[in-house]
């Protein structure tokens, strides 16, 4: 059996050849490149009024964002999680009827399976829960999801987000709450604020991830 010779100091340079089974990349751009997720930021909110990933995250560099969130507490009781986007980074959001949703959701306590209900029309903001029932604050009512956000950066196209989060609402329902929204503007974006409709979040985590295709 042949052996193979790595250089150790490459190696342990996180700089692995691929033919070595590494990346030989050296930076996340570089990453990206090779058609993987970066892990741009994390933040983990502590009685936040809004989480912001800004204008040095949302660049040129990636095609696609991925956020996530998980172990949200939400502050006040019957709010909804909010997204919204901004092409001055946070001097002003798009907050006009403007985000075309379409949203699918319903509760674990539904007693038809045909009983999905639906959110449509011209949103003024990206419902990451509460688009059919609003979240819950009590002892375990958290909520955890993903928002797929792809032509941010793009002036002459539309920006879609599609998101899927699961969570308990005030009624202590386990709720689906799956869609998205069109957004329909030219403006280039470089900032996205996530808030509460009302109220903070006392706990949570909210990650951003880049993808370069």
């Amino acid at each position: 059996m042949a052996l193979t010779r790595l250089n150790v100091n490459t190696a342990f340079s996180a700089t692995l050849p691929v033919s070595k089974g590494g990346t030989g990349v050296t930076s996340a751009a570089d990453l990206a490149n090779t058609g993987n997720l970066v892990k741009l930021s994390s933040v983990t909110a502590s009685d936040t009024t809004n989480i912001t990933f800004d204008n040095t995250l949302i660049t040129d560099t990636y095609d696609t964002y991925l956020l996530t969130f998980r172990d949200i507490d939400l502050g006040t009781d019957s709010v909804s999680i909010y997204l919204t986007v901004s092409g001055d980074n946070g001097s002003s959001y798009i907050t006009s009827a403007v985000y075309k949703r379409t949203v699918i959701n319903g509760d674990h306590g539904d007693s038809n399976d045909s009983n999905m209900t639906y959110k449509t029309g011209g949103a003024e903001q990206v419902n990451l829960i509460g688009a059919g029932a609003a979240g819950g604050s009590v002892d375990k009512e958290t909520s955890a999801g993903t928002c797929w956000m792809f032509n941010l950066r793009k002036a002459d196209r539309g920006k879609v987000f599609l998101n899927t989060s699961f969570y308990e609402d005030a009624a202590e329902k386990g709720r689906l709450n799956q869609g998205g929204a069109y957004l329909d503007d030219a403006t280039v974006i470089n900032n996205i604020k996530i808030a509460p409709s009302s109220g903070d979040f006392n706990e949570g985590t909210f990650t951003l991830y880049g993808l370069k295709e």
